[in-house]
């Protein structure tokens, strides 16, 4: 796929980028979350100091006021602080918790309980009033305007107070009330607000920048290398090993383009030395071609001698009945002819007996001329074949073979698609199948011959009742001179096993000792073509349809 065609989130300069962006932008966000807690936490510890200060000399004003017992100029002073625009919350508590002011005046008089966030700072955990910081009187709290910080200030029974004339609290009373006082926070909110959002500008402006940098320096570093050397791949790809790849700079990607030119360099030479070497073994294959294919005519040839010699031993019977025959006939002939003119009755005999000499010499002439078909060697031609009318003439070679074994034949030749063959080669590959079931079953048996169309192929399929083949026999019967027998060359199933796979065809072999061996041949259908199916030049004739029993073809008779 070329680099250009790749999808953006596969590229590896935006795997980097996202990579370093990623990375840059999670630990600058966790550094940016600190620094704005921190500035949070600082900017509340100025507001908190403030508030409390604020609070603490707003007691020591009322405290003024409280000596001169001004309690007019003491609210005054109140409603004056509570008037101003940050000021949310103002109460004035006595030391029994009454709600002596408030900037709500609904809450005027309600006695507060130690139990609320006012007094729970003292009175819940047991802490003196004056050992409490300004952050521990103070709390923020929601409010209706916002939120609030509230802070708490103990008034304190000071010397001054507890001699005065006006009052009547003894020096062991040390808080004489309190004063709470709540600040809006709308300002710190929207200082806080307003830096972070100049702390995201910020990081946003600098993960683009970084972003730029990160893609500049990929694509001069690293993609344009890349692309350099995958260029280089192709080239090489396509056989054109003269460019080399350029190389800038140093690190990996330089030396890795070192390493790819110094690749390319040793590849040229090794197709310098290969081209060298082919052009001298070029010569030599072609001359172990021929010998081979030499070799493996003769090994046909040879095999076809060997079962030409086995066929000529069985018909030689066949031949000489006839023969004898004829020599009878021909002594008779000669005999009445030498004793006198024939009249017509005796004309009429010897023409019957010459016709029957006819016959006897056409029968004779037929299996000599099957049997030097058979031998003859030629080249491979394919034609449209018949193979009901091969195995028709192959039963005819291996008759006499059969009834000198005493084996039964039956076939079955059903309606089988012609095929794409050699007619010479697929008789001999049938007559080595049928001569090793004869030589399988020497005391008698019964050989099954059956043609059929399987799924537009041609099968045949031969079984016989022989000793079988042991498992282990099994699987070298298709090496060359393989044999299990004192008689035969070995060859009979190689050579079949050759000529059906020349044809595109399969062979399987299924066999159980003692009870016999099947051997089945699967060839494709011919393609169609225009003339006639080859099954001529042999006296055996076509058997169509589907036949059982004793089967014994022979040449065709004339009356």
């Amino acid at each position: 796929m070329p680099l250009s065609g790749l999808r953006w989130w596969d590229r590896l300069s935006v795997k980097v980028t996202a990579v370093i962006i990623l990375a840059t932008a999670i630990g600058g966000a966790i550094f940016l979350y600190l620094v704005l807690r921190a500035q949070q936490e600082l900017l509340m510890q100025e507001t908190v100091s403030n508030a409390a200060f604020l609070s603490d000399t707003l007691v020591r004003s009322l405290q003024r006021h409280m000596l001169r017992n001004e309690r007019a100029e003491l609210v005054g002073s109140l409603q004056a602080v509570a008037s101003q625009p940050l000021m949310a919350e103002l109460r004035l508590f006595d030391s029994q918790g009454l709600t002596q002011y408030s900037m709500d005046a609904a809450e005027i008089g309600r006695v507060a309980s130690t139990r609320e966030p006012t007094c729970a700072a003292c009175h819940t955990n047991s802490h003196r009033p004056e050992s409490l910081t300004p952050s521990a009187r103070s709390r923020v709290i929601a409010h209706r305007s916002g939120r609030v910080l509230a802070t708490v200030s103990p008034i304190y029974n000071a010397p001054a107070c507890s001699s005065a004339a006006c009052h009547a609290h003894p020096p062991q009373q040390r808080v004489l009330g309190l004063l709470e006082v709540g600040m809006s926070l709308s300002n710190v909110d929207g200082t806080l607000a307003s830096l972070q959002r100049r702390t995201a500008e910020v990081a946003v402006i600098t993960v683009l920048g970084l972003a730029m940098t990160v893609i500049v320096f990929t694509r001069r570093s690293l993609v344009q290398p890349v692309q350099q050397l995958v260029g280089g791949v192709r080239r090489v790809t396509h056989g054109d090993l003269k460019e080399p790849v350029p190389v800038s700079g140093s690190g990996e990607i330089a030396e890795l383009a070192r390493a790819f030119n110094e690749m390319e360099a040793a590849l040229q030479e090794v197709r310098r030395q290969r081209l060298a070497l082919l052009d001298g073994l070029e010569q030599q294959v072609q001359d172990r071609t021929a010998a081979l294919r030499k070799a493996q005519e003769q090994m046909v040839q040879s095999e076809k001698l060997s079962s030409l010699g086995r066929l000529a031993a069985s018909i030689a019977h066949e031949i000489n009945n006839p023969l004898a025959g004829i020599l009878t006939y021909a002594k008779l002939l000669v005999r009445t002819l030498e004793e006198a003119p024939p009249d017509e009755a005796q004309r009429a005999k010897i023409i019957g007996q010459l016709k029957l000499v006819e016959r006897e010499t056409q029968r004779c002439t037929a299996i000599v001329r099957n049997l030097l078909d058979f031998a003859r060697e030629r080249e491979l031609k394919l034609t449209q074949v018949d193979v009901n009318a091969v195995l028709g003439e192959t039963l005819f070679l291996i008759n006499n073979q059969v009834k000198m074994q005493n084996i039964q034949l039956q076939s079955e030749l059903g309606d089988v698609p012609p095929i794409e063959a050699d007619f010479g080669q697929i008789r001999q590959a049938l007559v080595n199948i049928l001569i090793n079931a004869c030589d399988a079953m020497p005391s008698g048996g019964t050989l099954h011959i059956v043609s059929r169309n399987a799924g537009g192929s041609a099968e045949v399929a031969v079984r016989d009742t022989g000793t079988g083949i042991r498992p282990e026999h099994l699987k070298k019967v298709f090496d060359p001179f393989f044999t299990t027998r004192d008689k035969g060359t070995g060859l009979g199933l190689s050579v079949v096993y050759g000529i059906v796979e020349r044809h595109g065809g399969t062979l399987k072999i299924d066999s159980t000792p003692g009870e016999g061996t099947t051997v089945t041949i699967t060839l494709p259908p011919a393609v169609e073509r225009v003339g006639d199916v080859s099954g001529a030049g042999l006296s055996g004739p076509s058997h169509a349809g589907v036949t059982c029993g004793a089967y014994l073809p022979g040449p065709p008779q004339h009356p």
